[in-house]
Formats: C-alpha cells, structure tokens, sequence
C-alpha cells in the first residue's frame, strides 16, 4: 500500500459533543498531549548510524544531503499546529457524513452550511522569508494529523466506503488564474485517490466555471480537511483579472464548502493581502502567522536547532558543538535555517571529498567565502535589518540560490541528492508494482478511548524514529 494512504483507519472517540461519531474526526490522530509529544510529530530527522562515518567517501558524500528535510520544531510551530489543527476540526464540524444531513448533501439534496448556527471556515495565512522551511512545516503538522489520504470502509458496523483527503497542497503557477490553481489541485486529487476521476473535467475546452465545479465536487466528495495554497505571492504574476479571479475562487470555497483554506507565501503576498479588505477582515479571523527568523545566536530555538542538527556528521572525525559554532552559523545565515543547513550540508561534503574528515569553524568560513558567494548581499542586508531594504530579500533571495547551482561542489551535491531521490522512487514503484489490492479493503474500523496510554500508543510506532530527539544523541 502506499506510503500515504491509511486504509485501515483507527476512531478516536473526542470528549466533545459536536464531534462524537463523526467518523471524519475520528479518524484523524488525536491532538498533541504536551510539548513533549508535539516536538515528536513534528520533528523530522535523517537516517543516521554512526557506523556509516566507517564507509568510503565516495559513498559518504551522498549522505549529508539527507539533512535537506531535517526538521526541529520551535515554539513557533507548535503554536501553529495547535492553530492549524482546531481550523480543520472545525472545518469537520460543520457536517457528518455519518448522518442523514451529511449524505443529503453529498448528494445535492442540501447544504449543512446554511445552518444559522454554523459560520463560515477560516482563512489563514503563513508568511516568513524564503528559507525558513515554511512549507516544510505544513507538511510536517499535516503528517502530525494523518496520512493524506484516508479510506473508510466500515464504521460502527456499519459500511461506509468513503475516501477522505485531510489536505490538497498545492504551489500557484507562475502565470496564475483560478483555471490553473483549480487544475493544479485536481490533478493532485486524482494522484492521491490513485485513479484518474477528475483529469477529464480539467481539459482546455472546458470553461472557468466547470473548472470550480470540478474542484467543488473533490472537496465535497471526499471531504477534504484542508486546502494550502503555497507560493501564494505569484498571483501578483497574473494576467489581467487572474488575481481577482484567485480571490473570489478562494472567497467561494470558503463560504459555499465551508474548507479551511490556508495561504503560504512571502512577505510579498502579505502586503498584496493587506490591499485585499475583505480577505484581510477574514485572515483576521483564521489567524496571520509569521515565522520569525532568530533574532540572534543566543536565541533558545536557535541554539537547540544547531545542538541537534550537529549531531549529523558523516565526517570521521566530527568535532563537538560550541559556542562559536552556534555563532558562526548564525553569522553565515543570521537565522535563515535553509541557508544554515545547506552551509552545513556542503561544508560535510567538502570534507569528506578533499579527506579533512572534519568541519571546523575554520571550514565553514572557507567555504561560505568561497562557495556561498552569491548570498553574501542577501546576508549583508539581513545584518542591516532595515525593513525598506529586506523588501528586496526574497527576490534576491532566490536568484542567489539558482546562481549557486553553478558552482562545481554544489552540481555534484545536487547530482547525488538527485541519485538518492531516484533510487527511492525506484524502490517505492517496485513496491507498488507487486500484487493489486483494493484501495477500500472490507475490514473493521477500531474504536478506541481517548486515554492517555492509549493515545501514546497509537503514536509510537510512527514517531518512534523522532521520539527521543531531545534527549539523545544521534
């Protein structure tokens, strides 16, 4: 089965009556108990054994570049998925598949939303400069909740074959409309349900308007939790009327569906936001969220990030973290976390190729002269912090970064990060090529107490890799 289908979901009974036999709710992985637990479902660590520091370099080299989905949740992002969290519980609340109303509008036969007593969804908006990992925590708080994809078959005894996105996650194209942000969507819909039901509602004769009909019927008919839209920011790339266009579609999702929507972009797309006074009253609402770099080395979050991602060295000889590395990695990167793990990522592959077998502060400094020199303006205006200047970082921040796939080092970094994702996706086809199964397989859903042993348990098994990120070495 594939990695990111639950076909054999677990119901949680909720302590809360609005919730209790919706098994739309049920379904998903109770709320993180305490900090302790939430760090665990977020964080996201590299394969790492320390007897690989024994293999050749021409193999080690490809092993740094595993910390390029390294994740160590902070503060800011446990608050956030508490935040995320109750949005899309909400977003559930509003109807129960389980119930008479809920399969009368399933089938045209009424809308629960129109309810005097239930609201309208919220929108939220996540914004931070490029590099902070933004889009990567979306991920890591949706994987914090379920797998995307959830096939019900049998619920209380009773059938229900029912397939539930929790989320759709898409990136606006470049040259936006609401036809390719509908499409965009789609697709990714009919790649998670592993069937081709939507492509053909999505062709170019077909109108704007068939397109938005086509993306309501996914999200009604397979109950989806949430949609993200990232790179929120390129709808200022729009063609006459694109930009008015996306709004009002994300307008209508939202009042007719009832779907929390949850935008991701630059400091660029929070400033075109603010124009917009209607969706500004309601990002008020669903919640502004800014992922804040540190504002220094001695920052708590900052000084935890480097303690832990240190602890990843392929090197033979890896040195102790100290202070003056914290600080040299803050001064190459003021806080950026992409830019500091890159620096480190590339620093470990220098050593390994030229048989230093270790990284030094010495070793950083050479190779952020040398090889990061293209970023040196965008981390020359980030020490100035003149918010007029930083408006200037994000564009600047990306053609830095497509400049430095020119260096050799890096070409052979990428190269081998590339090999490496070829191999897995080589291995996940093989998986799926063996004997067929059915998506909904006819086997009892389970039904257990919102306890706290239980919920630990349930748990365990998936963040087993992660759990103990705080309190041991790697």
């Amino acid at each position: 089965m594939r990695d990111w289908i639950n076909d054999s979901p677990e119901y949680f009974d909720f302590p809360i009556p609005e919730f209790q036999g919706n098994p739309l709710v049920e379904a998903l992985r109770p709320p993180p108990m305490d900090k302790t637990e939430a760090i665990s479902r977020l964080s996201q660590k590299p394969l790492f054994n320390r007897s690989e520091r024994d293999l050749p370099s021409s193999m080690r080299m490809a092993l740094p570049s595993r910390l390029q989905n390294f994740m160590f949740p902070t503060q800011q992002h446990i608050g956030l998925l508490d935040r995320i969290y109750c949005q899309i519980l909400n977003g559930y609340r509003r109807y129960n598949p389980a119930t008479v109303l809920g399969q009368q509008y399933l089938h045209g036969e009424g809308n629960p939303f129109n309810d005097p007593n239930k609201t309208p969804s919220n929108i939220s908006f996540l914004t931070g400069l490029s590099g902070m990992g933004k889009s990567s925590l979306i991920r890591s708080i949706m994987r914090a909740m379920g797998k995307p994809l959830i096939v019900h078959s049998n619920y209380k005894g009773a059938p229900f074959p029912e397939s539930q996105i929790l989320y759709l996650m898409r990136n606006v194209p470049d040259q936006c409309s609401a036809k390719s942000v509908c499409k965009k969507i789609g697709l990714h819909a009919d790649t998670l349900l592993g069937k081709k039901l939507y492509a053909q509602r999505f062709t170019d004769k077909a109108s704007r308007s068939e397109y938005v009909s086509a993306l309501e019927a996914i999200i009604k008919n397979h109950h989806v939790g949430a949609l993200v839209i990232d790179e929120f920011q390129n709808i200022s790339l729009a063609k006459s009327g694109g930009k008015g266009e996306v709004l009002a579609l994300i307008h209508n999702l939202r009042d007719e569906l009832g779907v929390p929507i949850i935008l991701v972009g630059t400091y660029k797309a929070a400033a075109m936001l603010r124009e917009e006074t209607s969706l500004a009253r309601r990002l008020v609402e669903g919640g502004f969220h800014e992922l804040k770099r540190p504002a220094d080395p001695s920052d708590i979050n900052w000084r935890a990030l480097c303690n832990i991602v240190w602890r990843y060295q392929w090197v033979r000889e890896p040195q102790d973290i100290s202070d003056k590395i914290v600080q040299t990695l803050y001064g190459f990167s003021q806080g950026i976390t992409g830019i500091m793990i890159n620096l480190f990522i590339t620093a470990q592959t220098y050593a390994i190729e030229e048989g230093l077998e270790t990284v030094t502060c010495g070793l950083l400094n050479e190779i952020y002269h040398e090889r990061f020199r293209p970023i040196h303006h965008i981390i020359h205006l980030l020490r100035e912090n003149n918010p007029a200047v930083l408006s200037q970082y994000d564009d600047l921040y990306f053609d830095a970064i497509a400049e430095m796939d020119d260096d050799p080092l890096q070409n052979r970094i990428k190269a081998l990060r590339e090999g490496m994702a070829d191999t897995k996706e080589a291995l996940l086809e093989n998986i799926a090529a063996g004997p067929p199964q059915n998506v909904a397989k006819p086997r009892q859903g389970r039904k257990n107490k919102l306890t706290t042993k239980s919920l630990h348990d349930a748990i365990r098994g998936s963040a087993q890799n992660s759990a103990d990120i705080l309190g041991k070495r790697a």
